[in-house]
Order: structure tokens, then sequence, then C-alpha cells
């Protein structure tokens, strides 16, 4: 049996949107927010894409425990840092 820590009520109650950008020019973008999931707060990063009804759908991405955010931070922070040192991303961040 897998050990897991116990279960805490999240104060989350519905999405939060945090951040989204475009990804392509089919309209679809990268959308990151906060979300409840089985009285748990996830951080879910996730690529949508618009349906032949227009509407945005959920694609694929990845869900994280929000107790994960310091360390994806820490990670996202020291790849970036290494992307500049290669010369893969400019002075301000963005390619």
């Amino acid at each position: 049996m897998v050990w897991s820590p116990p279960k805490a009520p999240s104060k989350l109650e519905e999405t939060v949107d945090i951040a989204e950008w475009p990804r392509n020019r089919k309209g679809q973008v990268i959308r990151v927010g906060l979300r409840p999931y089985n009285g748990y707060a996830l951080l879910d990063v996730r690529n949508w894409w618009v349906g032949n009804d227009r509407a945005m759908h959920p694609g694929k991405g990845i869900s994280l425990p929000v107790r994960s955010l310091p360390q994806l931070a820490d990670a996202i922070q020291k790849a970036q840092e290494r992307a500049k040192a290669l010369g893969l991303l400019g002075s301000e961040g963005a390619e």
C-alpha cells in the first residue's frame, strides 16, 4: 500500500485562470490556472484548442498539487537561465 498524506480540505472552490498565451496560429493557447479536484487544489498547465463548435476545449497538459509550485517555479527559473546562457532566449526571456 502506498502512503499518502492526510487530505486537508482545499480552500479552492472554483477554477482560477492565472495566465494564457498563444501557442500557434491555429488558435491554440497555453493556459495556466489553479483548479479544484476531489478536494485538492491543483496547478494546471494545459493546451486548449478550438473545436468545430468554436468553443475552447482542454487538451494535453499537466496537473500538479499546488504544494509543488515552489519546486516547479525554481526549476522553471533555472531552465530559463540555462536557455539564456545557451543563447536560446533573448535577454527579455521571450524568443
